[in-house]
């Protein structure tokens, strides 16, 4: 009988979840952890202010950038970017590179978002000349 509620709570849930994503959402999350090269961020970015996330699941996206904004900007033509999810998460992956024969990259963008209590973490990886992380940032938060 537990298993039967906990079922329909869920697909309850779950469905009144594609109503909110059906179009693009705008979140504000407000960031409880900022990390810089594998270390605590000595300055708090979002301290006091939050990160906008732009959610759009027909559109497969999810970003601190729209989409409408991304494809018209430069950088569209010189990226791949990747829309899974699971019962639980949504993953988002976008990868810039140095030019439109995309063999060098310049910036990875990795985000997860938990379905059930909105925690994202958001993940940026730059890249030297030679492909090598130079710097590396992670927030990770909570979005309402």
């Amino acid at each position: 009988m537990f298993k039967i509620i906990k079922f329909f709570a869920f697909f309850i849930f779950y469905f009144s979840w594609i109503d909110v994503f059906s179009k693009e959402t705008q979140l504000e999350c407000k960031i409880v952890k900022e990390i810089e090269n594998n270390m605590p961020a000595e300055k708090k970015k979002y301290e006091s202010t939050f990160l906008k996330i732009y959610f759009d699941e027909k559109e497969k996206w999810i970003n601190d950038i729209s989409k409408k904004n991304w494809l018209q900007s430069e950088s569209h033509q010189k990226s791949n970017f990747m829309f899974k999810e699971n019962e639980t998460f949504f993953f988002f992956k976008l990868i810039e590179f140095e030019n439109n024969e995309k063999l060098k990259v310049e910036l990875l963008r990795e985000i997860s978002f938990n379905k059930f209590n909105n925690y994202l973490k958001y993940s940026k990886k730059y890249f030297n000349y030679s492909g090598k992380i130079f710097f590396d940032t992670i927030v990770e938060g909570i979005c309402d």
